[in-house]
């Protein structure tokens, strides 16, 4: 008898365990695959405006902004390979290089004007912060916070996004005006597939999959995420960035997956 209940318990332990990491590939793939659409979106709309007879420089731009957008879609499927194979716990592997932040930033915000009908406004005094971090996950994070303001934001108001220098860190922001977050709803919304109540209609709001990345990219450049959010000042989604914090080579980053 105690032999079959410790055989029993061990298959159901097993059981659990394959299950467990069944679940974290399935979350990792959905993840990665939700984030793909932005740039295969923004390379879409390129070749759909693109016009010779609008002029060499112009054409070149978009063919420029076409190859950049599909080169990420290229690298984000990298990840999406690699996150079907990864184990339970261990999260993704993010590539830290050194380079300029401020390009990485800019062209996502270039992308942004050009795809979306909302006024978007870039606030940046510098032209090159030089630091150690994963281009790909640095755009995600810039892409999944505007995607979430113009998705959630008022339409007729615009979009900011901000970028200051503190010392080693940066702060980067995406401002917009809209129905304010609840308060007991500010933490909760970084869990993945986070649903939330929507005070003014009673109903609920899934803000998805990307804020999860957003945390999860912020804490692996030895950062975290603010956020503020009332009708006076509208809602900020702030992320800190140490761009110091890291070594070249690649890192596994934990992502928080709990319901």
């Amino acid at each position: 008898m105690l032999t079959y209940i410790l055989e029993t318990s061990m298959s159901h332990s097993a059981s659990s365990f394959t299950d467990s990491i069944q679940e974290m590939r399935e979350k990792l793939v959905g993840t990665l695959a939700h984030d793909i659409r932005n740039p295969i979106s923004a390379a879409y709309f390129a070749i759909d405006i693109m016009n010779y007879a609008d002029g060499e420089e112009k054409f070149n731009k978009l063919k420029k902004t076409t190859r950049e957008s599909l080169k990420r879609s290229i690298d984000l499927m990298e990840g999406l390979l690699d996150a079907i194979s990864v184990k339970a716990g261990e999260g993704v592997t993010l590539n830290f290089q050194k380079g300029n932040i401020v390009e990485e930033l800019k062209s996502v915000y270039g992308e942004a004007a050009r795809i979306y009908a909302n006024e978007i406004v870039l606030e940046c005094d510098e032209d090159e912060i030089t630091g150690v971090y994963d281009g790909t996950a640095v755009r995600r994070i810039l892409e999944n916070l505007i995607t979430n303001a113009i998705k959630y934001g008022a339409q007729d108001k615009p979009i900011r996004i901000i970028l200051k220098k503190h010392e080693e860190k940066l702060k980067l922001s995406v401002h917009n005006f809209g129905d304010p977050i609840a308060s007991g709803n500010k933490k909760i919304i970084f869990d993945f597939l986070s649903r939330t109540d929507k005070e003014a209609s009673g109903q609920l709001q899934s803000w998805g999959m990307g804020l999860t990345f957003v945390k999860m990219g912020a804490e692996a450049h030895g950062g975290h995420v603010e956020l503020i959010s009332n009708e006076e000042e509208g809602t900020i989604f702030s992320v800190i960035l140490d761009i110091k914090s890291n070594e070249p080579g690649k890192k596994r980053a934990r992502l928080n997956l709990s319901d």
